[in-house]
């Protein structure tokens, strides 16, 4: 079966994915796991106790090294387009249940991560993804984007230096918003922006919960979450 683009390009990225990465977040905060981290400890504070995970677009399973951390007596799962990422998901986080696409979203889960995927996808298949993620929810479970903020220059430089984002083509917030109040069900919706303060700033970090609104962040989360 021919491979599609994006699975091409990220099965090439398996053995030098951690050194792209440590390269890029070290540009960002000498603790490289610092953005991984951050973003799971925000999922906690959004929705504190999921049964059921899954990490859509895991890649290498950089998240997995927190998940476990912060949901303790959740059961994870985690799926990606790439055959060669998943390979060493099982082999480095054997806890983790591993699940093609299609597989992944036949079932069902109270918190799906969707960190830094989007940008990947090309527009005109986006609005048939987050469908189908939304349709993948429990009543009353929750679908989380993770996303680069397009308006941040420090995003942008880091984006357009990247080989693993070659081909991203970067959402704003409110596309997202609308691809979730394009779905059939009624969602609610929360979004804020994330990532504000550089290493050399992390003592200014406990005023980021006072920041969502500024559209400054290098990052931005968008929530949606499924009536029970």
């Amino acid at each position: 079966m021919t491979k599609n683009p994006v699975e091409q390009q990220f099965d090439s990225l398996v053995d030098t994915y951690v050194n792209i990465t440590t390269k890029q977040h070290a540009f960002f905060d000498s603790d490289t796991a610092y953005l991984q981290r951050y973003k799971v400890a925000l999922a906690k504070s959004l929705f504190p106790a999921p049964k059921l995970i899954l990490d859509y677009g895991c890649g290498i399973g950089l998240l997995q090294k927190f998940i476990p951390t912060y949901f303790p007596h959740a059961l994870i799962s985690a799926t990606d387009l790439s055959a060669e990422s998943l390979l060493y998901v099982r082999a480095n986080y054997p806890c983790v249940s591993i699940l093609n696409c299609d597989a992944a979203l036949a079932q069902k889960f109270d918190l799906i991560l969707v960190s830094c995927v989007m940008h990947h996808v090309p527009p005109g298949e986006q609005q048939y993804l987050v469908n189908n993620l939304i349709l993948a929810l429990n009543p009353g479970g929750a679908l989380l984007f993770f996303e680069h903020n397009p308006w941040n220059p420090v995003t942008q430089h880091m984006v357009n230096t990247c080989p693993i984002d070659e081909d991203a083509i970067l959402l704003r917030r409110s596309r997202l918003h609308q691809l979730i109040s394009s779905c059939s069900i009624d969602i609610h919706c929360q979004s804020g922006y994330s990532v504000f303060f550089p290493g050399f700033l992390s003592k200014l970090r406990p005023l980021e919960n006072l920041l969502r609104w500024l559209p400054l962040g290098g990052q931005y989360y968008v929530m949606a979450t499924k009536p029970k």
